[in-house]
């Protein structure tokens, strides 16, 4: 028996993926050394396409749906709202990338100083879109040192005369941000299956600590040099949002000097130190 003209083996791969995709994030999976390569054709999810564009009397539950799905990854908080509430600043990048000034700050391809367009282009850019989906992420509770592969990132550390990081601390951040990244991957994965083809997740942090850190420099930086990873996404200074204005609008509280982009080690209160995913949904 078919579906939709799916054959029986399709619309078994599409339950799994399902199943999958709601799961809870844990450190096991997004252990181990980065994947720079496509995954394998049987490894890519698959989920039935809808209808495009998306009916508008479907966008309320969708919205709703992905909220869930943000909180069944481990989400503390996750709500939908307007892309026009999306606060941006001219002043973000430079305020929140510059003062105080970001260890990361240059490091890598996808920094909001390396990658700059215009504000107004980037106004455009959000205001092209409906929604947003933003959720609210703490650091995980990590006893152990977790395997995140070779890490060189010491003279990030030490060129200023600083003392050589803590390997478990790297550690635990790379997990950190790489969890952000996964929940941003797949919140956009199943919006696009749903007929949101542009839907664009916003802001994981320095690419170099969670894809290349095993490499020391960013090789895309280099000349003729091109990004290595194939699941990189920009930082969301790339489109000047006001984070803190977002967290505070939101009663999040107060979200601390360096943003995403900064360690819970780094901050003032790293109790209270949480972490923002935006995915827009057109």
């Amino acid at each position: 028996m078919e579906e939709r003209g799916f054959t029986k083996e399709q619309l078994r791969n599409f339950e799994k993926w399902r199943r999958q995709v709601s799961k809870k994030i844990e450190v096991a999976d997004v252990a181990g050394p980065t994947r720079m390569a496509p995954r394998r054709e049987e490894e890519i999810p698959r989920y039935p396409p809808a209808v495009w564009p998306v009916p508008e009397e479907d966008r309320s539950a969708n919205l709703e749906k992905y909220c869930r799905l943000a909180l069944s990854m481990g989400a503390a908080a996750a709500k939908a709202i307007a892309a026009t509430d999306i606060p941006q600043d001219l002043r973000a990048m430079y305020i929140g990338c510059l003062s105080p000034s970001c260890r990361w700050l240059n490091t890598n391809f996808h920094c909001p100083l390396v990658r700059r367009y215009p504000f107004e282009d980037m106004q455009e850019f959000v205001s092209d879109y409906k929604n947003a989906i933003v959720f609210k992420v703490l650091p995980p509770k990590i006893d152990a040192v977790p395997d995140v592969g070779a890490v060189n990132l010491d003279m990030y550390y030490t060129m200023g005369g600083g003392e050589p990081p803590d390997k478990a601390m790297l550690a635990r951040n790379i997990i950190r941000l790489r969890i952000l990244n996964e929940m941003e991957r797949r919140l956009r994965q199943v919006a696009y299956y749903d007929g949101y083809l542009m839907a664009a997740p916003i802001g994981s942090g320095p690419c170099i600590v969670t894809k290349c850190a095993s490499k020391r420099t960013c090789q895309a930086l280099k000349p003729r040099g091109v990004c290595w990873s194939v699941e990189v996404q920009p930082n969301g200074q790339l489109v000047y949002i006001d984070y803190h204005a977002l967290g505070r609008r939101l009663d999040w509280g107060e979200l601390q000097p360096g943003g995403n982009c900064a360690f819970p080690e780094d901050v003032p209160d790293p109790s209270r130190y949480y972490n923002i995913g935006v995915v827009l949904i057109d």
